[in-house]
């Protein structure tokens, strides 16, 4: 993994950083908005702003109800999209955009959605997750959801409950 200081200023949304070249998945950047991001392969279609989960490979999946319980890390496809089998930055520390319910509040617990890369305030089903390190930094306004400041801390993943009996 190769670490790119924060002095070095890239545009992580340029065809030749996004295209996998002077690059490998793992390696991180710290933006001039001092936002950490991770070049990582898509699993599958990643559009910008979606919550993505990050397996032991560097590949990132949209996360969803369904993805919770594979998550290792979480981040957040900010600066592009990135197609299936593809590279690209997602950021997984600071305050991106990233794609939020409507109406979610400032520092409410966030949890997924059955809606893939999207994350709300409201679990709608006892198969939400909740997301440690995870909160909505400006109120989403609207009644859908849109593209929202979020803080996003090291380390942030999904909350596995223990199963019943099992202690």
């Amino acid at each position: 993994m190769t670490t790119i200081g924060p002095s070095l200023y890239l545009d992580l949304t340029a065809a030749e950083v996004t295209q996998g070249k002077g690059f490998s998945p793992g390696d991180m950047h710290t933006d001039h908005e001092g936002n950490v991001a991770r070049y990582v392969e898509a699993g599958s279609n990643v559009s910008q702003y979606m919550f993505v989960v990050i397996n032991g490979s560097n590949v990132a999946f949209p996360l969803s109800n369904a993805q919770g319980l594979a998550a290792c890390e979480i981040g957040v496809a900010h600066y592009s999209n990135i197609a299936s089998a593809s590279f690209g930055w997602v950021v997984i520390a600071g305050r991106p955009n990233g794609l939020v319910g409507g109406s979610a509040a400032v520092n409410l617990p966030i949890y997924t959605t059955t809606t893939a890369g999207m994350v709300d305030d409201a679990t709608a089903s006892a198969a939400s997750f909740l997301l440690a390190g995870v909160k909505v930094a400006i109120t989403n306004a609207s009644s859908g959801a849109a593209p929202t400041r979020v803080v996003l801390n090291h380390g942030a993943h999904v909350v596995i409950p223990i199963a019943v009996g099992h202690a």
